[in-house]
């Protein structure tokens, strides 16, 4: 009986116990695991499975496909879902290398390299805890500071990204899904995506009614209205929506396009000042910028003020990539992404 006990053990238990194992591991390395992520569990997961009767690729196949299967439930895309994989994989390959070498006298003494390989992949892509603790402090501190008396939010747990090696929180306003953003922490400074967002939300209304007026006044225009920042916005007090009215304290780009002689894009830049002035738009807080699709290296810009003579600034210029350009009868609804 014991006999049959132990063949039915070596025969199914190992990689029952591998899959149970690479099950624990993989639920410890993605994001959403938080201060697990930080802790070299997967590695000892992999240790443990390394003593367990089972061949070696089948651990490593387990242990690759729980990751998988984890990743995939977190909701990462594919290319997330295979590095998933190939990270619990790779670790359970290399801890029971470290276990075969471990039970050979000769080499025990190299056991070591392979353990560590698996716990530096592990480091790389679940972060340590010295980072996660840092993150912790000062993130915590930056809530209190800005959102504390918010009661319009939702602020998540912390979560590695491995491929910006930060920590992040994620910022999502309770009832408008669109203001959504992160808290990113590097080292001792937040960068707070979540205000930007919402302070782009808040120029959306006012930027249409720029780009209304201009597309009206020009309708075969070639030009994209993107939002800037709004001036003076009050750290500390950022939501969405926002009853003040920030609209004169708004800044806007305007990207001319397929202008690039100096003459022709003062003339067109003049031409748009003053059609927006007519519809009573504030122009001291538009900015025009030309020079063709894609690199803006041209910025009209003026001596004094009241503008009595414009001329052009030269500078390395502004990338942008042009993702969506749906055109009505009223305004152009632009989504950018920025570089």
């Amino acid at each position: 009986m014991k006999e049959k006990l132990k063949k039915l053990y070596e025969t199914l238990g190992g990689p029952v116990f591998s899959a149970l194992l690479g099950f624990i591991g993989a639920a410890c390395i993605v994001p959403s695991a938080g201060v697990l992520s930080a802790l070299p569990i997967l590695p000892l997961c992999g240790v443990c499975a390394g003593l367990l009767p089972a061949k070696r690729s089948i651990k490593t196949a387990f242990f690759a496909g729980c990751g998988m299967l984890i990743s995939a439930g977190y909701g990462a895309e594919v290319p997330y879902i295979i590095v998933y994989g190939v990270i619990c994989g790779a670790t359970a390959f290399l801890c029971d290398l470290c276990i075969a070498l471990a039970k050979k006298e000769k080499l025990r003494f190299i056991a070591v390299v392979p353990l560590g390989a698996a716990v530096a992949v592990q480091l790389v892509f679940g972060g340590d805890p010295v980072s996660y603790f840092n993150a912790v402090n000062v993130s915590e501190s930056y809530i209190e500071n800005h959102y504390e008396n918010s009661e319009n939010e939702n602020i998540g747990k912390l979560e590695y990204d491995f491929i910006t090696r930060t920590w992040q929180r994620e910022v999502v306003s309770k009832t408008y899904a669109e203001a959504n953003g992160r808290l990113t922490v590097c080292d001792k400074v937040v960068f707070d995506g979540y205000a930007k967002k919402a302070e782009l939300l808040l120029m959306s209304e006012q930027r249409a009614k720029v780009a209304g007026i201009l597309r009206k006044a020009f309708p075969d225009g070639s030009f994209t209205v993107v939002p800037e920042r709004i001036n003076g916005y009050p750290e500390g007090s950022v939501t969405y929506p926002d009853n003040t009215d920030r609209s004169e304290d708004m800044v806007f780009s305007v990207y001319l396009g397929a202008l690039t002689d100096p003459e022709g894009f003062l003339k067109t830049c003049s031409e748009y000042r003053k059609a927006l002035k007519d519809a009573g738009i504030d122009t001291n807080k538009i900015i025009f910028k030309g020079g063709g699709w894609g690199l803006y290296p041209m910025q009209e810009v003026y001596n004094d003020s009241p503008f009595t003579e414009a001329k052009v600034k030269y500078n390395c210029g502004s990338v942008f990539k042009r993702m969506q350009d749906n055109l009505d009868k009223h305004f152009i609804n632009n989504s950018f992404l920025y570089n």
